[in-house]
């Protein structure tokens, strides 16, 4: 596993401190790996006559093992909701829906689902009679 390295300082108690601001937006898996790469950094560059007190080393240990865990639940709940989908969108076939398509995007178009399609990214699709694919969400009328 390679760490991207994180621009970290020293404040007044001798403490590692990231100088770079977490964004919002960033992944799961990207924090993960920038606290694991702190992790590191402070471990490297730890004073060897004064080694990190047990307590704070557990508190860290835990601090990883939350962290994995929480990656863990993250893409369960994202297996989670593509199962959802799927499961509510086999209930689809054979009959028959509208969404809004045509050239104007405004128009209310319809067609029978034949079948449901899950690509390796986890998008559900529904496949209509004269061949259209449409998301699940794009579905606008259910009869």
């Amino acid at each position: 596993m390679t760490f991207t390295p994180v621009p970290t300082t020293t404040d007044a108690n001798g403490h590692l401190v990231a100088t770079a601001p977490v964004k919002d937006s960033t992944s799961i898996a990207s924090q993960k790996d920038m606290f694991l790469g702190l992790l590191v950094a402070q471990l490297k560059n730890q004073d060897p006559t004064s080694p990190m007190d047990q307590k704070d080393m557990m508190a860290q240990m835990a601090q990883m093992t939350s962290v994995e865990q929480i990656t863990n639940m993250a893409t369960q709940l994202k297996t989670m909701a593509t199962n959802a989908t799927f499961s509510q969108s086999v209930g689809l076939i054979g009959k028959s829906v509208g969404y809004l398509g045509g050239t104007d995007g405004t128009t209310l178009v319809t067609g029978q689902v034949t079948s449901v399609t899950v690509a390796s990214t986890g998008k559900v699709t529904l496949v209509l009679d004269d061949g259209t694919k449409i998301e699940p969400s794009d579905v606008a009328k259910v009869s």
